[in-house]
């Protein structure tokens, strides 16, 4: 046990802290780390109510600027890019609010890390709410506003994945920061953990 506390130590110390956007500019900390393969991944966060974010293409980038313009829903819209260590982020998820609405909604990005716990692969992800849509800013998608306290989309997900008493780890400092696009965010320096792998 003492062999596997330790390995998982010097695992957090290795994890980056935060995601970029795709000017390098500093995004979202990371709150999140995950357990298990892409496919529980998947399974995981459908049975919960979360979608699988469309890719970036002329079709989705029309979709998600007209269910912006009408304040209608899109359940699978498209994420903008964020990036760890110079890699996108490889799954995307959302899960709409009561109001149904794509210029509010709930979502996340992972990304794949090369470490394991024995045979269970380590994700690692951000977290956060977008409480209203922002301007364009020379991009065709819509931008969105995100709400400033991240632990509370932490406690938002450990809710829809069922989770009765979750797990955090430690992987950094307090910090009141902002994203690339200067909104203010108050992260408590603390990742929840949730292990996929056997549910």
């Amino acid at each position: 046990m003492r062999k596997k506390n330790k390995n998982w130590s010097h695992i957090l110390e290795r994890l980056p802290r935060h995601s970029y956007s795709i000017h390098n500019k500093p995004m979202e900390p990371i709150t999140l780390i995950i357990l298990g393969n892409k496919k529980s991944l998947l399974k995981q966060f459908s049975d919960a109510g979360w979608y699988l974010a469309d890719p970036i293409t002329f079709f989705s980038t029309l979709r998600s600027g007209l269910a912006t313009l009408f304040n209608s829903s899109y359940h699978t819209g498209p994420m903008f890019p964020s990036f760890i260590d110079g890699k996108i982020h490889q799954l995307g998820f959302e899960r709409p609010t009561r109001s149904d609405s794509y210029r509010r909604r709930h979502h996340l990005r992972l990304w794949k890390t090369p470490f394991h716990i024995g045979k269970k692969r380590i994700w690692i992800g951000t977290l956060s709410y977008d409480r209203s849509v922002g301007h364009f800013k020379g991009s065709l998608l819509p931008t969105h506003h995100i709400c400033s306290k991240l632990d509370s989309e932490e406690h938002f997900l450990a809710r829809t994945l069922r989770i009765p008493q979750p797990l955090y780890a430690h992987i950094g400092h307090k910090e009141l920061g902002h994203i690339n696009s200067g909104d203010p965010y108050i992260w408590d320096g603390k990742a929840l953990v949730l292990d996929l792998s056997k549910r």
